[in-house]
Formats: C-alpha cells, sequence, structure tokens
C-alpha cells in the first residue's frame, strides 16, 4: 500500500513538475522591451498596450496604484528619464501566466532640475488577455542592505 501511495505521489509531483515551467521568455522579453522604452521615452499610449487594464501597482513605500494613476505619473510635466533598465532578471514561464523578477535601474531628472538615480528590486507577474501578455500585477522595493 505505501508503495502505491509513493508511486500515486511521485506521479503528481511529476505532473505538477511538467506543467509548472514552460515556454520561451522571448515573448516576455518583448513585454519589458516595450515597457522599459515607453518609459524612457513617457510614452503613455505605448505604457497602456502592455498594462492590464486591472493591473496592481505596489511601490516600494506600500502604496498600491492602478494603472490610470501609472500612466497620470509617466507624462508629469518638467521630468525627463535618462535611463529606465531592467537588470538581473530571472523568468519563470508557465501556461497562460509568467513572473518575472529582477532589478530596476533608471535615472531621471524632475521638473525643478534635481537629478535621481535609482535602483529597485521587482516583480511583475503577467497573463495572456486575447493571446498578448500583459503586465497584471507589479511588486518594487527597496534593494537589499
Amino acid at each position: 500500500m505505501k508503495q502505491i501511495m509513493l508511486i500515486g505521489v511521485l506521479l503528481v509531483s511529476l505532473h505538477c513538475f511538467s506543467q509548472s515551467l514552460s515556454g520561451s521568455t522571448e515573448s516576455i522579453k518583448k513585454v519589458n522591451d516595450v515597457y522599459t522604452r515607453a518609459v524612457t521615452t513617457s510614452d503613455s499610449v505605448l505604457l497602456k498596450s502592455v498594462l492590464a487594464e486591472n493591473i496592481v501597482i505596489t511601490g516600494g513605500n506600500g502604496v498600491q496604484r492602478n494603472r490610470k494613476q501609472e500612466l497620470a505619473d509617466l507624462i508629469l510635466p518638467g521630468t525627463t528619464i535618462q535611463y529606465f533598465r531592467i537588470e538581473n532578471e530571472k523568468y519563470f514561464m508557465y501556461d497562460e501566466c509568467a513572473v518575472v523578477t529582477g532589478v530596476l535601474s533608471w535615472k531621471m531628472t524632475n521638473a525643478s532640475g534635481q537629478e535621481a538615480e535609482f535602483r529597485r528590486v521587482f516583480t511583475f507577474t503577467y497573463a495572456k488577455f486575447k493571446k498578448e501578455w500583459k503586465i497584471i500585477a507589479q511588486h518594487i522595493g527597496r534593494m537589499p542592505v
């Protein structure tokens, strides 16, 4: 009886493992390219194309925001982005969703001319909508010390 139970557990484990990570990361990398290009160029139309309508964004301060708020921040008058990059990313691909972790790095100048550089850890979650990948959740936090 123990052998049958063990075989059952092994079969379930193998099935779960085979279903867990799948697919190519190329489609998600393309979404990330659009995302970083949209932020760098302050292109709200382009950014809107990769953010799910009901995205939840949690900032490093714990405040949650929606797509409308994120798009409004992108086009703040007088703010310029010198660069915005995704680095050290790790991809976890599933059938209809994906998770990417890594580091966001960016440099910006605000309306009063002050420059600031940032490095933050992130986790993005993606889902397929009508065969297109969209970012459905973002969590950004401070770099570990």
